[in-house]
């Protein structure tokens, strides 16, 4: 059986009574208690199913704790480049190279103004315009502000040719 002792310098000591691989009653840390299974299982001896389980979670997870630093070290080096879909003009960012939005209000976003984006669609049903223009000039898009006004949220936005729309 074990039994936590005290707590000193941020590491519980534990303390190991009345064990078949102890005989004497002495502090042990993570490592003790790997070569404690390894001795038990070579003398054939077997402990209680509970300690013996804890022990094998604590030597994994103190495991674990050692090898995961190696595993990001490993990943850094060889990082694989990130994949491009067919779809995609370029390879897909990864979650560190992305951008999040700021949330909270007043901020700032893009919008569309509603009236241009119809004269947009309208010119290229009938041929007026390209369609590639959607891509490469990205008409209608315009910046609109996101504030508070009188307990309500409104989102005030202005057209380049002059439109206001809140």
């Amino acid at each position: 059986m074990v039994e936590k002792g005290i707590f000193a310098g941020g590491r519980t000591t534990m303390y190991a009574t009345v064990q078949p691989c102890y005989a004497q009653a002495r502090r042990f840390d993570w490592l003790d208690a790997a070569r404690c299974l390894l001795a038990c299982a070579r003398r054939g001896r077997q402990e209680e199913p509970m300690d013996f389980i804890r022990n094998v979670e604590k030597l994994a997870a103190k495991s674990a704790r050692i090898a995961w630093p190696l595993v990001k070290l490993y990943n850094a080096k060889f990082e694989r480049p990130s994949p491009k879909p067919d779809w995609a003009p370029a390879p897909l960012l990864k979650r560190r190279e992305r951008s999040f939005p700021q949330l909270g209000w007043p901020r700032t976003t893009d919008s569309l103004c509603p009236r241009c984006v119809k004269e947009t669609r309208t010119a290229i049903l009938d041929g007026k315009r390209s369609f590639g223009e959607l891509i490469v000039g990205k008409p209608g898009e315009i910046k609109a502000d996101i504030v508070e006004e009188n307990g309500q949220i409104v989102m005030k936005k202005t057209c380049e040719i002059g439109r206001a729309h809140v």
